[in-house]
């Protein structure tokens, strides 16, 4: 029977990433904070003009974050599926579908789902239970964390940045939900650390801890029933 060993540099780009995206995003945070508040300060942009500015941009990085949950962590969803399925092309007659875009369009309905049936209370802690978050801090959160998956999900950027000779960030899958705190908990700092609920982001932290151990418990004890109880070979 053939084994599979643990790379276990991977790993350590996927835990190091895991620990690093809240902080990248958080200093994301921090940067688009003080250049919008010198901005805004220098413009004196009319109240209406600068909602409806607001607004419009609100949604133009509502949709670039779609974007990059999408591009990264669609391999959280069904990353584990395309090495070990085979899955045959699907042609339409005017379009193919390869397999590791029919998983892709799987995965993506099955965020779509969760968005749509037990995102809300996620949303609610995260928007107004850590801080009261302005639209325009909004609009800076939701730009920082959709920056950080991105800047982990873009083989391009990847690819210029070694071109130029600097340190590129592993291509890897990370939390977007920790990359959105991290970006809240950076714009709070900017504006001075009042009104953090910090016990609500220890109980957070508690949270991204035993996550992945929970995972870890529950493949073992799925993976000992399945090798001993119903004796499947697993790997």
């Amino acid at each position: 029977m053939e084994s599979f060993a643990t790379d276990l540099d991977v790993l350590r780009e996927i835990v190091g990433a895991w620990i690093f995206s809240p902080i990248l995003s958080g200093f994301f945070a921090v940067i688009l904070y003080f250049i919008f508040k010198k901005r805004l300060n220098k413009a004196k942009i009319h109240l209406l003009h600068l909602d409806f500015y607001t607004r419009w941009g609100l949604l133009i990085v509502g949709a670039f974050g779609a974007y990059s949950l999408g591009a990264n962590n669609i391999a959280n969803v069904m990353g584990v599926f395309t090495g070990i399925m085979e899955i045959p092309n699907y042609d339409l007659g005017f379009l193919t579908f390869t397999g590791a875009q029919q998983l892709f369009l799987l995965g993506g309905i099955a965020i779509s789902v969760g968005v749509v049936t037990y995102s809300k209370r996620v949303m609610l802690t995260v928007g107004s239970n850590i801080m009261d978050i302005s639209p325009i801090g909004a609009f800076i959160v939701v730009l920082a964390s959709s920056t950080t998956l991105f800047v982990f999900a873009s083989s391009n950027l990847k690819d210029f940045l070694i071109m130029l000779n600097l340190p590129s960030l592993p291509l890897v899958p990370v939390s977007s939900s920790q990359a959105v705190v991290g970006a809240v908990l950076g714009l709070g700092l900017a504006k001075g650390g009042r009104n953090i609920n910090f016990k609500l982001l220890g109980k957070i932290g508690v949270g991204w801890i035993l996550t992945p151990i929970t995972a870890a418990l529950i493949s073992f004890i799925l993976l000992f029933f399945m090798q001993n109880v119903f004796i499947r070979s697993v790997i």
